[in-house]
């Protein structure tokens, strides 16, 4: 009788495997929602370095851009386009980015501005202002200034992403 192993119950094991279940599907919408602010967060530096580009590219070659955001009625998604008149290689023609997880964008500065703004060589029709991309989770705002493209920030957290 010393040697005998007594095996796992049925009653044990379905007890073991339910509490397996919920604790897996506890870390499985975790785990998305971590997903859903990284992948809005890359989309938002994505845009941010689309603007310094088409800034530097605007300062470099004295021309103008133009950003433009639109949303698709029909999907229900925001999307940019950047352009230029110049023969520039990489800005030929319109290029459009769309975002998969921002739902709301909006301008708050101290006119209105239309979600479309040209980025000049001398920086003085840039909008004063900031651009803010609400996300599922998240919002983050844009500064547009000119001098201060690179201070996207969260702002609840008061500080860069």
């Amino acid at each position: 009788m010393k040697g005998r192993k007594r095996s796992f119950s049925l009653l044990e094991l379905c007890c073991s495997l339910s509490v397996l279940g919920v604790l897996s599907t506890c870390l499985s919408w975790q785990i998305r929602d971590f997903y859903l602010v990284h992948r809005f967060q890359e989309e938002v530096k994505t845009l941010l370095i689309d603007l310094r580009l088409a800034q530097s590219l605007a300062l470099s070659y004295h021309t103008d851009f133009e950003v433009a955001f639109n949303r698709d009625p029909a999907e229900g998604k925001w999307s940019y386009t950047t352009s230029t008149d110049e023969g520039i290689a990489q800005f030929t023609k319109k290029q459009k980015k769309t975002f998969e997880s921002v739902e709301k964008i909006s301008f708050t500065g101290p006119e209105k501005t239309p979600l479309s703004f040209t980025l000049t060589f001398s920086e003085c029709s840039a909008p004063q202002g900031a651009l803010s991309l609400e996300g599922r989770k998240k919002l983050i705002e844009v500064d547009l200034r000119s001098s201060a493209l690179s201070a996207a920030k969260d702002p609840k957290k008061k500080g860069k992403l």
